[in-house]
């Protein structure tokens, strides 16, 4: 029987009875500006990767959202890299922001009147700064996007059952920071913003006064920002977008929550010995519950390869055909990580050597079984030896997530065995030998089944032809015997085939991918023929 026909059988039930429930239906918004506002009299440089920024996070939202804007002006540079997002980019003013925001709403409404669950991801990249009145701000083309606008025309207006707000660390509460093309580093300051400031400023608005919305955002020590010229992002964005890939999935329930990026964002900058490079991380989830994740592997399931598997690679990177660098994660020994990667043509990267893959939507790339070679090009560009030499030098994984969380009294994550969990370390165990017993098994059944029915065969011939009644009985008897020992050999064969069949690493080309929560079901099914 078909393995499709197998796999709809379990699914069916499954899907009948997730109708009824409520979906969660996501949407996103990138926002990026590299320019400084016009209505404001602060004197602010011209950024060079903050419509980059915006990029990265509108493809991330197009991956798993129903609806994903984006509201940046890119510059010529980064409009010939991604020219589909220069087809959809509209202006980061305040106009735009409201009529987005206003149609948004109507939408998350029609969902709420179905019984669904809208989420509403808000991200930002671009100039924060301290206007003359002493108000903190963020800047739009054509105006100052204020804390009161911020919330008061954007967070009030969404019917959202949750909002996950993500403010880079070079552009949020006042501080200002631009970088080169190629490495060449220009840091900009503002009137300093203390920890306590960003702390209070947390309290007094995202999380009093709305306790369904969660907030990521970071700012350098010393209040310098930080941009680095190889990535052609903000280093925080980078590494953000890197782990909700489900680089910090740490309990591999198929969930990225709050405490994982924090834990992920502070392992990847442990060993950065210059504090200027240091990006001071908050991650605050909403207080209505503080497990709500930030992202689901499940919600890519049709639009994104995975890449499975334990790395004892060290460092390594992702960088799609286009050039982009995708991600950079470095995985502790043990650790079973799977991460969305984007398919088509991609390039994993680990110190001198690469290996090109070209994953199909929903396939499964094992790390182990890569094929490696010397990398074709060298390192590009001037990069500041410190990010270089120690970014994302210490290992990712269970030990150092458990730490992490200790020491800094968050809500760690849930380390339940889970239907993706189990999945994952079912797929990990080494299948081959089982198999290959299995179908020897099956073979030799198969032979006896065949030898066995032909003595049977031979006797009903002689049952037939004997007039004599003691022959026609021993051949009767015969017959019985040996078609009993051939139908018993046939039905072991069968199992030991079909065994082996299903014990062989491709299984991995057919799967039913179940992950539960307490407010969604998410499945997915996949079959390769």
């Amino acid at each position: 029987m078909k393995r499709a026909y197998i796999a709809g059988s379990v699914l069916l039930p499954l899907l009948l009875a997730t109708t009824a429930q409520a979906r969660t239906i996501s949407y996103g918004l990138a926002i990026g500006n590299n320019a400084p506002p016009r209505a404001s009299d602060t004197p602010l440089p011209i950024l060079s990767y903050a419509d980059d920024d915006a990029v990265r996070y509108h493809q991330f939202f197009s991956r798993f959202c129903e609806r994903s804007v984006l509201l940046s002006v890119l510059d010529e540079a980064t409009g010939r890299r991604y020219p589909e997002a220069l087809a959809v980019a509209r202006v980061p003013s305040l106009v735009e922001l409201r009529a987005v925001v206003s149609d948004l709403a109507a939408g998350m409404q029609a969902d709420r009147e179905r019984g669904d669950q809208p989420v509403l991801y808000f991200a930002f990249s671009g100039h924060g700064a301290r206007g003359r009145d002493g108000a903190l701000f963020l800047a739009l083309a054509d105006a100052e996007l204020t804390r009161e606008r911020l919330y008061g025309e954007v967070l009030e207006k969404v019917p959202a059952a949750f909002v996950h707000v993500f403010l880079d660390a070079c552009h949020a509460e006042g501080v200002v920071g631009t970088r080169g093309i190629l490495g060449a580093e220009v840091d900009a300051r503002t009137e300093p913003v203390s920890p306590q400031e960003r702390q209070r400023f947390l309290e007094t608005t995202a999380l009093a006064r709305f306790p369904h919305v969660g907030v990521v955002l970071a700012t350098a020590a010393d209040q310098q920002a930080h941009e680095w010229s190889q990535l052609e992002s903000g280093v925080f964005t980078h590494e953000l977008l890197s782990a909700l890939t489900g680089a910090a999935d740490v309990n591999g329930d198929g969930f990225v929550e709050y405490s994982e990026v924090l834990a992920f964002v502070a392992s990847t900058n442990r060993d950065v010995a210059d504090e200027r490079a240091v990006p001071r991380v908050i991650a605050a989830p909403p207080r209505l519950n503080p497990h709500q994740p930030l992202v689901a592997l499940g919600w890519q399931a049709t639009t994104a390869a995975q890449l499975l598997g334990e790395s004892r690679l060290g460092h390594f990177y992702v960088e799609l055909e286009s050039g982009q660098r995708y991600l950079d994660a470095h995985l502790s020994a043990g650790y079973q990580a799977r991460i969305a990667i984007p398919a088509g043509r991609l390039f994993v990267v680990a110190g001198e050597q690469e290996a090109e893959i070209r994953p199909m939507p929903s396939e499964v790339v094992r790390l182990e079984e890569l094929s490696w070679r010397k990398r074709m090009v060298a390192t590009r560009g001037s990069i500041e030896a410190t990010l270089r030499r120690t970014l994302f030098k210490s290992a990712y994984g269970p030990t150092y997530y458990r730490g992490f969380v200790d020491s800094a009294g968050l809500a760690g994550v849930r380390w339940e065995p889970s239907e993706l969990a189990m999945r994952s370390t079912a797929r990990a165990a080494p299948r081959r030998p089982l198999a290959i017993a299995a179908w020897s098994v099956g073979g030799a059944s198969l032979i006896a089944a065949g030898a066995t029915g032909a003595i049977a065969f031979q006797a009903k011939r002689d049952f037939d032809a004997t007039r004599i009644e003691r022959q026609a009985a021993e051949a009767r008897d015969k017959v019985i015997r040996f078609s009993t020992i051939a139908g018993v050999m046939a039905g072991v064969a069968v199992t030991g085939i079909v065994s082996g069949w299903l014990l062989w690493p491709s299984t991995d080309d057919w799967k039913l991918d179940l992950v539960v929560s307490s407010d969604r079901v998410v499945t997915g099914l996949q079959c390769r023929w």
